[in-house]
């Protein structure tokens, strides 16, 4: 639940444009798709069971806006894509 509910609210913050999507990308790209890849079927028989399809509705969109990142531009490892940063 605790994920579900961290992964709802950032949904919502990138909608709203209080978070943006790069930062998400950066930081919970791959927890964002990999998380929703499991709890999806959890949250789909969630939705069915109490007759509410906006049960975390965020969420999901989020993930897929995650995938669709991915798909287009595979994510490269911050270690290797900054390994010249510098201070």
């Amino acid at each position: 639940m605790s994920v579900l509910l961290t992964f709802e609210r950032i949904g919502v913050l990138v909608y709203q444009r209080e978070l943006t999507l790069d930062i998400v990308d950066n930081a919970l790209s791959g927890p964002s798709v990999i998380s929703w890849k499991k709890l999806a079927k959890t949250v789909f028989e969630l939705r069915g069971s109490q007759s509410r399809e906006t049960s975390f509705e965020w969420y999901q969109w989020l993930a897929e806006r995650m995938a669709e990142r991915e798909l287009r531009t595979p994510p490269v490892p911050a270690y290797i894509e900054h390994a010249d940063w510098k201070p």
